[in-house]
């Protein structure tokens, strides 16, 4: 039951009634047909009370003589419902066609009285309170009260609980960041270590060559072609090298960068929801709501850039890998092709 705040005037809260609210019409105008009573639909009822929101009008009928003269009218189960129902008796009391005119009459006039139905009504040997014995309980405003605070408790523990698993999830996330950037760091310091002894080595290689070749008179020409050639080769592996390097990087911090912003969303999308379902007031709840909204719009859209620059980094970086590899392997084998049968000249 979703109940609203709005609750009507002047009411005991021990009062009992009907409950979900129902009003009652009895008066209803018929005719004899068939040797029964026949009357108007609950649909052309309902439209005749239209101005109090009525959901349904239900006509009761009896097997032997046909239509009672009597209905019960469905009012929505909040509280702006049970407003409906009492303002659909205040109507009759001041056509002076409510209850405390109509008890005890035959109603031979054409008028319809109503009133919303309440404990006496549901106890009544009647048509109608056959049919609300069946249908509904007794309840007080004190009883509704109350069922609601012990709803509304409950959806607070229970939203409780979910910031709570909300909380312990972005703990998680950002220890798994903070772990995953650990190692983003070790592997680039693993790199660097790596490229400057490969540097080195290939320095030592390249002086031992030149050592080599100033050794060798007659082939002094055809070295230093072949030392040129080695240059070139390691300039493209140390370019390559580098340009990866930097790609790799740049994609683990993007990668990083697109788990921070989801668990950003998370965070805000937990929120909106946490707001929209919280009671509270309804213009600032309504304008907190339309600011998360709008960030959360902000931040689907820089995920969907971050995405965007992603796939770009990728296909950039295999770009130019396709690009380096033959040119790569032509140097290489032109190299080969220069020092074949020459046992002095190698990398």
């Amino acid at each position: 039951m979703a109940m609203e705040h709005a609750q009507p005037r002047h009411r005991k809260d021990d009062e009992q009634f009907a409950w979900p609210w129902k009003g009652v019409l009895v008066n209803v105008p018929t005719e004899w047909k068939n040797g029964r009573r026949v009357g108007e639909q609950g649909n052309h009822l309902r439209d005749q009370l239209s101005q109090f929101c009525a959901r349904k009008v239900i006509p009761l009928w009896d097997k032997r003589n046909g239509h009672t003269r009597s209905a019960i009218v469905e009012f929505t189960k909040d509280w702006i419902g049970f407003k409906n129902a009492m303002d659909f008796e205040y109507h009759f009391e001041a056509q002076g066609c409510g209850k405390k005119h109509g008890k005890g009459q035959q109603y031979h006039g054409p008028e319809m009285f109503g009133w919303i139905a309440r404990a006496d009504d549901y106890r009544s040997y009647t048509p109608i309170g056959y049919w609300l014995r069946n249908y509904t309980d007794l309840k007080t405003i004190a009883d509704l009260k109350n069922e609601e605070e012990r709803k509304t408790g409950k959806l607070e523990e229970s939203l409780d609980k979910r910031v709570e698993a909300m909380d312990r999830d972005v703990q998680e996330l950002e220890h798994e960041i903070n772990r995953t950037t650990q190692l983003i760091g070790k592997a680039d310091e693993d790199l660097k270590k790596l490229l400057q002894s490969q540097t080195e080595e290939i320095h030592q290689i390249q002086l031992q060559e030149l050592a080599a070749l100033e050794k060798e008179e007659n082939a002094m020409m055809e070295q230093v072609r072949a030392t040129e050639i080695l240059l070139k080769l390691e300039e493209e592996h140390q370019r390559e090298t580098k340009f990866t390097l930097n790609k790799d990087l740049e994609l683990r911090k993007l990668m990083l960068d697109k788990q921070a912003l989801e668990i950003e969303l998370k965070q805000l999308e937990g929120e909106l929801e946490v707001m929209e379902i919280m009671p509270g007031e309804e213009i600032s709840k309504k304008k907190r709501i339309n600011e998360l909204r709008e960030t959360l719009k902000e931040k689907y859209e820089s995920k969907e850039d971050m995405e965007s620059l992603q796939k770009i980094l990728i296909a950039k970086q295999t770009a130019h890998t396709n690009e380096l590899r033959p040119a790569r392997k032509k140097l290489i084998d032109g190299f080969l092709d220069l020092t074949k049968g020459r046992g002095n000249i190698g990398i």
